[in-house]
């Protein structure tokens, strides 16, 4: 896990300092998948966001209370203190009883090869691998290649000389233009909600606590349960954008009905 952590960090130095490669919708790369089904073990780095919640939890017809106790992990971010959700990784056990390590609840096999058995609901961070997303407000859309040099995949494809365009891989333009399109509304979200409230003090202060334990619940409510989950991709967005504001006007009234109490108007 530290090692996961470690190599995301360095991955971040490297983008900062400019010392990454970031690719295009229509540049390519060095990749195959091979089905090993490594990328899918010992990892607790596997985070949903909204739109992952809404796919998965339509392609399975689970209530999210289901689906958390089955699939996930809810838990408070400690810099965020927004309600995140990860997927909650089993045990493997050899047949003395050890553990031997984890493995994602949506990892199948099949004669041998490993294969995700909701492929079509598959969470971004997964269909997109070995691909990261960087945005920068304002610019365009990039990616970059995470090659840690372990994978059997890019080793294959490199000795091979297999590539693949980005576009392609991420499932072709619409849908590409979609996970676009959520980005952007979730990165405004993320970029603004400390703007509507002083969700640090809200969360820290043992007065504001309790309110901040039934914002915490609103808030989880409209961001990764408050959909139709018969509409489609393009319905979500619609409703994410409406749950977004949701959450603007209920912040603000929030810090407007505690305004004597506590303050908790943002920070300027």
């Amino acid at each position: 896990m530290n090692e996961e952590k470690n190599y995301k960090e360095k991955l971040m130095k490297m983008y900062v300092k400019r010392e990454l490669s970031l690719l295009k919708r229509n540049e390519k790369f060095n990749f195959a998948c091979v089905q090993c089904g490594e990328c899918c073990r010992n990892r607790d780095d596997i985070l949903l966001n909204p739109f992952d919640v809404f796919r998965l939890r339509r392609e399975k017809k689970m209530s999210l209370q289901d689906f958390v106790e089955k699939y996930c992990e809810f838990y408070t971010g400690n810099t965020s203190k927004l309600p995140l959700m990860r997927i909650q990784f089993r045990p493997v056990y050899e047949l003395n009883g050890f553990v031997t390590g984890t493995r994602c609840p949506f990892l199948g096999q099949t004669e041998g090869l490993y294969h995700c058995r909701v492929h079509k609901a598959k969470p971004f961070v997964c269909f997109s691998y070995p691909l990261g997303r960087i945005q920068e407000l304002g610019k365009e859309t990039e990616y970059l290649l995470q090659n840690d040099g372990t994978c059997k995949g890019a080793v294959k494809a490199k000795d091979e000389k297999i590539m693949q365009v980005v576009e392609d891989w991420m499932g072709g333009k619409e849908k590409l233009d979609r996970e676009e399109r959520f980005n952007a509304l979730y990165s405004y979200f993320l970029a603004n909600y400390r703007k509507w409230i002083n969700v640090d003090k809200l969360a820290e202060n043992k007065k504001a606590f309790p309110i901040y334990k039934k914002w915490a619940a609103i808030v989880a409510e409209l961001l990764y349960a408050n959909y139709d989950f018969t509409s489609d991709d393009d319905g979500f967005l619609e409703q994410f954008k409406t749950n977004i504001d949701a959450i603007q006007t209920i912040s603000e009234a929030v810090v407007k009905e505690f305004a004597k109490p506590i303050d908790l108007r943002p920070k300027p």
